[in-house]
């Protein structure tokens, strides 16, 4: 607590008409019920109340020994009890004035209030020889009117008169001596005014400075002969003025002290809040002011506003809604995004207390949030509000407990409209479980459904269709995928209407579909229901002006018979989808555990198939070609094989296919097209009859762009010239890509390469597209050749082929001439070239080097078949 204003209010006691209200001022500032004052009568030598205040007490006796226990310690703080209430007195370093409160006096103040209290007492035992001597000059009076009235008594009226002349006498020096205890007062202050930490100003009431503590310096950064004779105005900020020129206006002598705030400018530039106690002092016009720097409390209190300003515009322009309720869940306010989302005004809003906006059946769980929400605990949740015009919102909504002071006092809330998320999570979780193109349920979903149905039935059957439509790339291919895409959805709707409604349609994605037909009575109606389902896709389909009839393959395995799991049910199920597909595309087959064996050893033979290039398993055999008028061997088809580690020599029929499928065929077909030009060079190095190397070109190979560079670089890295390869195509192969075979194929004719086609007449390529093929050769199929001197058919077949390729100036080779029967037919219709057992099978690389050194590469052609091991 600061004591700079124990100054005024110790001077305010020297007046006695003063000393009762600046008593109860003093009171206040020492933090006490009462203050008394008590001086030393020197004529009776006791401790008396001090002049204008009451002299009637009734604990008189207490407070004359209480002041001489305080006389007998000066400057020593004395307390004592009175009943309940504590006694706290002091006297001043003389022992001549004691000041007592009804409380604790403050510590900090004591050592003040004795100094101070010294200059008083003088006062005091002045105003009681003063007191005494109006008594004694009203007896002189009252002696004079005596002597008027009674000469008798004259000389002694006199006597009295002179002795009252001498205690006036003495008053006056009494009264000088008072003078100089009040300098020495002044002096008090002076040093208060030096070590104040508050700016003490005597100003007059124009604001011009009279007197201002050494404080100033440190708070304003002026010195005190900087602010001496100038007004306060000119340090103060100029909006701040008026204000401080109003309050001090109202001050008067017996006003009480005003409080007001104002700002100056510092001497570097700075500002600096103050915050003024002021009163009126004299006369004069003058005033008093305590000025203390409240800087740090200002900037202090504006940030707090800044702080309450950010929250309120948080809470106000928050996109979302928010509002607060008190503890027994009354609306206490909220912002704009509430009304925008609820479409109720702010007035409404409060009306509506005691109806939720939460939909009834998600009222009592809100009920709950909000009781956890006030016993703590934040909580968020989802729910859906009713609006004012009856649209119902989901809504994220999250309770914050509103604590004060460590107590809940209310309850925050926080809502998002969240519906457009959550159509669009809806969206996406069906998206996630079903097919975008059918709105069929997708493999998700179906494996979800056939759990369920298998923990719900246990031991009842079910059974699965697997399907798989036909044809189905070609119809991408030829028509695009747009009337693919609408195939797909007419196959959706016709298999959902070919089944029961509690049955289950899916897609599993390309042309695949499982269908799940529950409660099947028996085997017979799960046949009956593929056999619906087969007819329903092989109905023709109307695609843009198309009309297409297509087919599928239906694979079936039953629960429990072919297995417990979703995972075993639709690998089986697939399995037995394959097989139709293989043995009799458009039909229906049930699963049986002789294809697991199949497709088990089907994936074995894949893996080692990755593998047989790495390992150089790989081998080419080789079947000579034969010109009969001459016996030379003029060619030789290159045929690889597989020799298995395990199962021995593997022809291509059995591995072939499992190659294209795994896409690897490419690297298969370069390492034979590489191995074979090295070894048509490796015979023409070492002297032999140069002979052309056939090797069968891939349906993958011949479409492939690039095809001619890789057949370039193996003809570069072997070192073989184009004339003496030559490149076998069947027709099926040519027929699946033609624009981009024919492409190729004239590429490799400009090359050098000669190309023939193998197995003629088992596709169905036409003669238009003959015509326009840069081809060399015609092959013969041997199933042509086979039952050519039995079959009629065959024969015309045959001789037909050989009189078009002669005609279109190609060379025909007849494959598979096992018979001289079948020899002289062929040589008859002036076919010279042939391949077959009749001269040699296919044989090893070493065994056919033999065969080219023996007789300069001629064979004899009349004997019978060579004989090879």
């Amino acid at each position: 607590m600061s004591s700079d204003p124990l100054i005024l209010f110790i001077a305010g006691l020297y007046d006695p008409h003063q000393r009762q209200a600046t008593l109860h001022q003093l009171a206040e500032h020492l933090g006490v019920s009462k203050v008394q004052l008590f001086g030393r009568d020197t004529l009776i030598n006791c401790f008396l109340p001090a002049l204008g205040l009451s002299q009637v007490l009734r604990q008189g006796i207490f407070w004359i020994h209480l002041s001489e226990a305080c006389a007998a310690q000066p400057g020593k703080l004395i307390s004592q009890s009175l009943g309940d209430e504590r006694i706290d007195a002091v006297a001043d370093q003389d022992g001549k004035c004691v000041l007592v409160a009804s409380g604790r006096l403050p510590a900090e103040s004591i050592p003040l209030l004795v100094q101070l209290l010294r200059p008083l007492a003088l006062k005091l035992i002045d105003e009681r020889l003063v007191q005494g001597l109006k008594s004694d000059l009203q007896s002189a009076q009252q002696n004079a009117l005596r002597a008027d009235t009674l000469n008798k008594t004259l000389d002694v009226n006199r006597g009295q008169l002179q002795e009252a002349y001498q205690r006036t006498e003495i008053e006056l020096a009494q009264r000088r001596l008072a003078e100089r205890h009040l300098t020495a007062a002044m002096e008090v202050s002076q040093t208060i005014m030096h070590y104040s930490l508050d700016v003490i100003a005597l100003i007059d009431s124009a604001g011009e400075v009279h007197e201002i503590s050494n404080s100033v310096s440190s708070i304003w950064g002026y010195n005190r002969d900087e602010m001496t004779g100038r007004s306060l105005g000119e340090f103060m900020l100029p909006e701040d003025l008026p204000g401080s020129i109003a309050a001090m206006q109202t001050m008067a002598p017996d006003a009480p002290l005003i409080n007001f705030e104002n700002r100056y400018r510092r001497k570097d530039g700075s500002v600096v809040y103050m915050l003024w106690n002021a009163t009126a002092f004299g006369n004069q016009g003058r005033l008093i002011a305590i000025g203390r720097d409240i800087t740090a409390i200002k900037h202090t209190s504006l940030q707090l506003e800044e702080s309450e300003q950010r929250l309120r515009s948080l809470f106000d322009h928050h996109t979302d809604a928010v509002f607060a309720r008190d503890l027994n869940g009354s609306l206490i306010e909220s912002n704009p995004a509430l009304e925008r989302l609820t479409l109720y005004s702010s007035d409404e809003l409060m009306l509506l207390d005691k109806r939720s906006l939460v939909i009834p059946q998600e009222q009592q769980c809100n009920l709950d949030y909000f009781g956890a929400a006030l016993n703590g605990v934040p909580q968020n949740f989802r729910s859906a509000l009713e609006r004012k015009d009856g649209s119902v919102i989901e809504v994220d909504i999250a309770y914050v407990p509103t604590i004060v002071n460590g107590q809940v006092v209310g309850v925050y809330g926080i809502v998002r409209d969240i519906t457009a998320a959550a159509n669009y999570e809806r969206h996406i979780a069906y998206l996630a479980t079903h097919d975008e193109l059918t709105g069929l349920p997708n493999r998700t979903l179906l494996g979800e459904r056939l759990r369920h149905v298998i923990e719900q039935r246990h031991a009842h059957q079910f059974a699965i269709l697997f399907m798989d439509l036909n044809r189905f790339k070609m119809v991408n291919d030829t028509l695009g995928h747009d009337k693919g895409d609408l195939l797909l959805k007419m196959t959706a709707n016709r298999l959902r209407n070919a089944v029961r409604e509690g049955d289950t349609v899916a897609r599993l994605g390309g042309d695949e579909f499982v269908v799940v037909l529950e409660n099947i009575e028996s085997i017979e109606s799960v046949s009956k229901v593929a056999n619906d389902l087969l007819n329903a896709v092989a109905q023709p389909f109307q695609l843009g002006g198309h009309e297409l009839t297509i087919s599928t393959s239906i694979g079936c395995s039953i629960y429990p018979k072919d297995g417990a799991d979703v995972a075993t049910l639709l690998k089986h199920a697939d399995l037995a989808m394959y097989q139709a597909k293989e043995l009799n595309p458009g039909t229906f087959r049930f699963f049986n555990p002789a294809m697991n064996v199949a497709m088990l050893e089907r994936l074995l033979a894949e893996s080692d198939l990755k593998r047989a290039l790495e390992r150089k398993e790989l081998e080419l055999y080789y079947q000579p070609r034969i010109d009969v008028s001459t016996g030379f061997i003029v060619g030789v088809e290159a045929l690889v094989r597989w020799r298995h580690p395990e199962r021995g020599l593997i022809g291509p029929d059995d591995f072939i296919p499992i190659a294209e499928e795994l896409g690897i065929i490419g690297e298969v077909g370069e390492w034979v097209l590489n191995t074979a030009c090295s070894q048509n060079r490796a015979w023409q190095d070492a002297g032999l009859l140069p002979v052309k190397m056939a090797v069968n070109i891939s349906a993958y190979q011949i479409s492939e762009a690039g095809f001619a560079d890789v057949l370039l670089r193996g003809l570069e890295a072997s070192g073989l010239s184009p004339q003496w390869l030559e490149l076998e195509i069947t027709e099926t192969s040519l027929m699946k890509n033609i624009e981009a075979s024919v492409v190729n194929l004239h590429e490799l004719k400009r090359i050098g390469i000669s190309i023939s086609i193998d197995d003629f007449g088992t596709g169905y390529s036409s003669l238009a597209y003959l015509k326009k093929l840069p081809i060399d050769t015609l092959k013969i199929d041997k199933s042509f050749i086979s039952d050519l001197i039995h079959d009629a058919d065959d024969a015309s077949i045959v001789t037909a082929t050989i009189a078009l390729a002669h005609n279109m100036g190609l060379e025909v080779v007849a494959e598979g001439v096992t018979t001289s029967a079948q020899m002289e037919f062929l040589v008859d219709r002036n076919c010279n070239a042939m391949q077959g057992y009749l001269f040699s099978q296919a044989i090893p690389v070493d065994e056919l080097t033999q065969v080219l050194k023996k007789n300069l590469g001629r064979m004899d052609v009349h004997r019978s078949p060579v004989a090879v091991s």
